[in-house]
């Protein structure tokens, strides 16, 4: 009974629970609005899935092939999907692959604003973006 106490506790979804809960205690501390921090919360809920792992540490813990392999997976389709890299040899996709990083936007987040130099190529894994005109003017959703 002990074990399943100690296994409950260092589980990631009850890591997630305590997290949750100093997130609530800083923004609250901070006095966010509340409109900011349902948005907060809902980030976080998205990005850790109600479980919480300090991804980090883990991947410092294996090897530089191993850490390929799981960029690879994770984010095969989704560079597969553009018709420009579905031939390429798999030694260049996966240094394309490495190149990778995860971000993560809400509803009504701006990604990037129109006459901005661009230095970055977005990949969609979910959801639909909007493009719009300077004027606001919505000319473009997927």
């Amino acid at each position: 009974m002990i074990m399943e106490i100690n296994k409950a506790r260092t589980s990631s979804a009850h890591k997630y629970d305590i997290m949750e809960k100093q997130l609530k205690e800083y923004m609250q501390h901070k006095q966010l609005p509340s409109a900011l921090r349902e948005k907060i919360l809902t980030y976080y809920e998205f990005k850790f899935q109600r479980r919480y792992f300090r991804e980090s540490e883990i991947l410092a813990t294996i090897s530089e092939q191993l850490r390929q392999e799981m960029n690879l997976h994770a984010c095969r389709k989704l560079v597969e999907n553009v018709i420009f890299f579905r031939n390429l040899p798999l030694n260049l996709l996966v240094r394309i692959i490495s190149c990778l990083q995860i971000e993560l936007y809400l509803v009504n987040d701006v990604i990037i604003r129109a006459n901005t130099p661009g230095a970055s190529m977005y990949f969609i894994s979910t959801g639909t973006v909007a493009v719009y005109t300077k004027s606001g003017k919505e000319v473009k959703n997927s």
